[in-house]
């Protein structure tokens, strides 16, 4: 266990405030100016190459310039004598808005004016170029006069103002299989490897945002795969505020926060401000009763009528039927040989498995693309009703997005077999889907778990269960 040192260059260390992956932040004393100052030291380690700490610094310096009373302020960005990097910030005494969360929940109130000095405070830091990149309820203070503080910013990114396209070049920063960024708050586009920019930094207020207003977060999960899977591709879980005095735009807000694709959300915090402070104050909290009706998650509004479902059912039904005929006597009339062409075809007799694609962008796993492939071919050429093309004849449509269709042509065959798969830490989820590319449709699908400390059990997995998938599915 290392000792707190007693002193820092000319700081007096104090205590230890807190301990990150990215180093340790002391309460320390300025003996030049006679003041109290958070002073976080980095792990010399993380910024070994002369690249990786000259753009390091210039990031800290510029994160620096940022002068807003939502945003703690850089006072100085050093190093010590030995080579220690270190950035010397303003103390902000009080709470982390995650603490506060915990206390007790956050009322209407309160939730308008501490969303609206988040906004306030990435504003600023935008309008300096400046990206925040790890934005969560853990680094902002909320101070015993209510002001709330952003912190960390000098970890912050510096990003070129004219570029409007970052979330389409792969990151740095995730070239071996790590993040930067806290999980619950990243965003779609960094859970998939891409660099943050900031609309990444707009994802994560919405994710605060939902936090304040429900207590829990949008997407969660039992393990961090199956998180990285929901921000990427599943809405929200239901929102159901605490206090039933919050704003009804509020949920909208947080929407356009959440959006999947980064150009759907806020065009910049400043307009998000603007939505914010259109909002009424609430001046009075409001406390939520629970009723009898409430679900496990938090149902709030009362359940419909019994005989508005029965209406709404049959209504439904009635739709449901008019549409199936009138498309049923569309096909007949307009295209006699459509209907006749679902029924000619017969179940697949040949196939290709094109390599999987690898969505996390992790590398150190590309070998996964083709080795799963090929372990899928041979289990799959086991069965006597099926020709497999080899993989030596798909290599081709490797790291490339393939229409089923015109791959089927190319390599003659009556079916694709094509999927992907995404590692984080210990865990490895395969998806595949197999395409009739006769018809267009997917007639078969299916997910896989494992470990990357067993990929060969892993693959195993994989070929067994597509075989029996397709054995059931194809007779």
């Amino acid at each position: 266990m290392s000792e707190v040192p007693n002193h820092l260059d000319r700081f007096e260390i104090l205590r230890v405030l807190g301990k990150g992956g990215m180093g340790t932040v002391y309460l320390a004393r300025d003996e030049r100016l006679g003041r109290q100052v958070a002073l976080k030291v980095l792990n010399p380690d993380d910024l070994a190459s002369d690249d990786r700490r000259a753009r390091f610094m210039r990031e800290a310096r510029a994160s620096a310039s940022i002068r807003h009373p939502n945003v703690a302020t850089i006072y100085e960005v050093d190093e010590t004598e030995d080579g220690k990097p270190f950035i010397v910030m303003e103390y902000c005494e009080g709470e982390t808005l995650s603490q506060r969360m915990r206390r007790r929940p956050l009322d209407a109130g309160e939730f308008v004016s501490i969303a609206r000095q988040l906004a306030a405070g990435v504003a600023a830091a935008h309008e300096n170029g400046v990206v925040h990149r790890d934005i969560k309820a853990a680094n902002v203070i909320i101070e015993p006069n209510g002001v709330a503080k952003i912190l960390d910013f000098g970890l912050a990114k510096l990003v070129a103002r004219e570029s409007s396209a970052t979330v389409n070049m792969p990151s740095m920063e995730t070239a071996t299989g790590t993040f930067f960024g806290t999980l619950h708050y990243l965003s779609p586009e960094q859970a998939a490897g891409f660099p943050a920019d900031e609309r990444s930094d707009l994802f994560a207020l919405g994710v605060i945002f939902f936090q304040m207003a429900t207590g829990q977060f949008p997407f969660n999960g039992e393990a961090p795969l199956m998180i990285l899977q929901r921000i990427r591709e599943a809405e929200p879980e239901p929102f159901v505020a605490h206090d039933p005095a919050l704003p009804p735009q509020v949920p909208r807000i947080i929407g356009h926060l959440l959006q999947k694709d980064p150009l759907e959300r806020y065009p910049n915090a400043g307009s998000l401000l603007r939505d914010l402070e259109d909002l009424e104050s609430p001046t009075v909290r409001v406390t939520a009763h629970t009723h009898a009706s409430r679900t496990a998650i938090g149902r709030t509004l009362p359940r419909p009528h019994w005989i508005r479902v029965v209406v709404i059912v049959i209504a439904l039904a009635v739709v449901s039927t008019a549409i199936y005929f009138v498309r049923g006597n569309r096909t007949k009339d307009d295209d006699p040989a459509a209907s006749a062409a679902t029924t000619t075809h017969g179940p697949i007799r040949s196939m290709a498995v094109l390599p999987l694609e690898n969505i996390s962008n992790n590398t150190r796993d590309d070998f996964l693309s083709v080795g799963l492939a090929d372990a899928l071919v041979t289990k799959l050429q086991k069965i006597p009703s099926l020709q497999v093309r080899p993989t030596s004849a798909v290599m081709e449509f490797r790291n490339q997005k393939t229409d089923p269709k015109l791959a089927s042509q190319k390599l003659q065959v009556d079916g694709i077999l094509e999927g992907h798969f995404l590692a984080a830490g210990d865990l490895v989820r395969v998806t595949l889907q197999l395409t009739d590319s006769r018809t267009g449709y997917s007639v078969w699908a299916d997910t896989v778990d494992g470990k990357r400390e067993d990929l060969l059990k892993l693959i195993d997995d994989v070929s067994a269960r597509t075989v029996m998938g397709l054995n059931e599915k194809l007779g």
